[in-house]
């Protein structure tokens, strides 16, 4: 570019330059965002673990705790406001996932690469949450990911096949009945049956969001469409259990999130926020993840640079490194999960 052309640039007016920012920005907070929940859950949570501070907690020994705790200074807290910070990770890269399946050349190499990646990372993820190099009782994010691609990849096959009407109501039968397995084994031991009026409100609530997501399946796939909501549903709850089976990081609240992304997908910041009230539904502490709306709120729609690859890459080396780091603390074998 001449000083010419680069002079007329640079005088536009900032109307007709590019606003809002590109997936790769949006990408950078959420992979900082991992980092500070993952800083805090492996490592940190490792040197509070060591000084027995859950240990007196659990027997009871309220005196020991809060004196360990004032001993502490900042580590207990800070660990609790970066927990806080890191809710916004999550939710960033279901939307990212479902941006890039709707904008990907091939849907199958992209969940190949989430499928080969969950292999790839599991080795780091347990010895930065376990402390061994394999364990099978939490799974990585990627092995959610990758339920998710396929979960959106059948409801879009769907949409392009219907089934026959005739399945219709056999398909809505198993799909209510998977949707409501993960749902009583999910609120298990939740509540007593003293506690009817919460309980009856927790699923007034429930019923209350699966409306307004029927009603924008319904403005987003046109009326005709719900007639295959049924099968949408069988292969939600599916994805769910397994994802309950396997213990996939955030299970099948996750698959869930992904879903009700993808089905408000055309209003970005609205499936931001429809995603985070369904993680916080459920659980409380992901409030802060709200703030993810923020930033898609203000996405242009653009890549920006490409960071494909380097999420592909960090997420395994940066839980490398945080056992690494706990590892030189002589803290490498204590479990966090």
């Amino acid at each position: 570019m001449d000083m010419g052309t680069a002079a007329r640039c640079a005088g536009k007016p900032a109307s007709q330059r590019e606003k809002g920012i590109s997936g790769s920005t949006i990408k950078l907070i959420g992979i900082i965002t991992m980092f500070i929940d993952h800083l805090a859950a492996s490592l940190l949570t490792r040197m509070v673990i060591d000084r027995d501070f859950f240990t007196a907690l659990y027997h009871g020994e309220m005196g020991g705790f809060l004196q360990r705790l004032a001993a502490s200074e900042w580590l207990y807290p800070g660990i609790m406001f970066l927990r806080l910070v890191g809710r916004l990770g999550f939710p960033i890269f279901c939307f990212l996932l479902t941006e890039g399946f709707f904008r990907t050349r091939s849907r199958f190499r992209y969940a190949v690469r989430l499928g080969l990646f969950a292999l790839i990372s599991e080795v780091p993820f347990d010895l930065a949450f376990s402390g061994r190099v394999l364990e099978f009782q939490h799974q990585n994010v990627y092995f959610t990911l990758f339920l998710g691609m396929l979960v959106m990849c059948a409801c879009a096959w769907l949409e392009d096949h219907r089934p026959p009407a005739v399945l219709t109501p056999f398909a809505a039968a198993f799909g209510i009945l998977l949707s409501c397995a993960w749902l009583a084994g999910k609120t298990h031991g939740r509540f007593g049956l003293d506690r009817l009026p919460y309980i009856l409100i927790y699923y007034a609530v429930l019923c209350l969001a699966a409306a307004l997501a029927l009603a924008l399946y319904g403005v987003r796939r046109g009326l005709g469409r719900a007639g295959t909501l049924g099968a949408d549903l069988a292969v939600l709850g599916a994805a769910m259990l397994a994802a309950e089976a396997l213990k996939t990081d955030y299970a099948g609240l996750g698959v869930l999130t992904i879903l009700v992304m993808y089905v408000a997908h055309n209003a970005k910041a609205a499936a931001m926020a429809l995603g985070c009230a369904v993680l916080t539904l459920f659980n409380i502490s992901e409030i802060t993840a709200f703030f993810a709306v923020i930033p898609v709120a203000d996405y242009n729609g653009r890549r920006g640079w490409n960071l494909k690859y380097f999420f592909y890459v960090f997420y395994p080396a940066h839980l490398f490194l945080l056992w690494l780091a706990a590892w030189f603390l002589g803290l490498g074998s204590v479990p966090v999960i």
